[in-house]
């Protein structure tokens, strides 16, 4: 608690851990927020690879209409019906790192960099990682049980941004600190 505290509340903290004699211990420093940069980072480049595969190549006809090379390799990778395909569970994975358009990806990014820098100072960027996976996989899940039977059309990182919104709300909860109440507050 001491070391992922603001530093107005740290002298209070180590006033208290004094008086229980225990050790305040040292402030360990983080540096930038290197996992939220790098996992923004790859989003924007698979949609600018997305973007570009759109532009070299014409549309690809297949069993259900006509696609966009990229949309083609999206459904591919979620395993629509009438495209060749396996049952896979990377898919439930995969299809976070597909956007559908400029805007969606522009907010999922922000959005990303908003909570990853948050998060990943109080945690780690493993742990910014495990979040993100965690809700891109239960958010394709959860699909699957709210549209059963279904062809899940998924797209987007959505879900994984929500998974890092929610492990953040869990470890604010957590915390007794007045500024996680906050915290807490505009997340909800």
């Amino acid at each position: 608690t001491f070391q992922v505290a603001p530093e107005a509340a740290r002298e209070q903290i180590g006033e208290k851990l004094l008086r229980l004699g225990r050790a305040v211990p040292a402030v360990v420093k983080r540096g930038p927020a290197l996992g939220t940069y790098l996992l923004a980072g790859s989003l924007v480049l698979l949609y600018i690879g997305q973007e570009v595969l759109n532009a070299r190549l014409p549309d690809i006809f297949t069993p259900i209409g006509r696609l966009r090379p990229s949309d083609a390799v999206a459904a591919w990778m979620q395993g629509v019906p009438g495209l060749a395909t396996a049952e896979a569970v990377w898919r439930h994975l995969s299809y976070a790192f597909v956007h559908g358009n400029l805007m969606h990806i522009a907010f999922n990014v922000w959005v990303l960099l908003d909570l990853g820098r948050v998060y990943e100072a109080r945690r780690n960027w493993g742990s910014l990682l495990m979040a993100f996976v965690f809700g891109a996989v239960m958010g394709a899940y959860l699909t699957g049980i709210a549209q059963p039977g279904q062809v899940q059309l998924l797209i987007g990182a959505s879900g994984g941004v929500l998974g890092l919104g929610g492990a953040l709300l869990a470890d604010s909860l957590r915390s007794g600190l007045a500024s996680d109440r906050q915290l807490t507050r505009s997340l909800l």
